[in-house]
């Protein structure tokens, strides 16, 4: 079976894309640790993500800072590394984390001690 060129510029294309949204995650935190607080920052950046989805106009405005408390994979690959800061909501009902993974572009449930606010 042989893999046409086509089909490693897609690869090489993915794999650079995860490269510079590991490289954002890195700078938000960084951000946080240094006392400047990037929940404006983060909330224009999947705000942009999610711009042509109509539906996530201002569903991010809820959400609040906070910090992965362990790593985290999914199936779409690497969500969270341990101390990875990002925006959640807590699911009282389920007594649960969702957590937004700047990563991989999703949301991903966490259990309650995957995550913890930083308000």
């Amino acid at each position: 079976m042989t893999t046409s060129a086509s089909t490693y510029s897609i690869i090489e294309k993915f794999n650079h894309e995860r490269r510079v949204m590991a490289g954002i995650q890195s700078r938000i935190t960084t951000l946080f640790n240094c006392d400047i607080d990037p929940t404006g920052q983060l909330r224009m950046l999947v705000d942009a993500l999610h711009a042509d989805c109509p539906q996530y106009e201002g569903y991010w405005d809820e959400w609040i800072l906070v910090r992965a408390r362990r790593n985290t994979t999914t199936k779409a690959g690497l969500a969270f590394n341990i101390g990875d800061v990002t925006l959640g909501r807590w699911d009282d009902a389920r007594g649960r984390w969702e957590l937004y993974s700047i990563r991989n572009g999703m949301n991903t449930i966490v259990d309650a001690a995957g995550a913890q606010s930083l308000l």
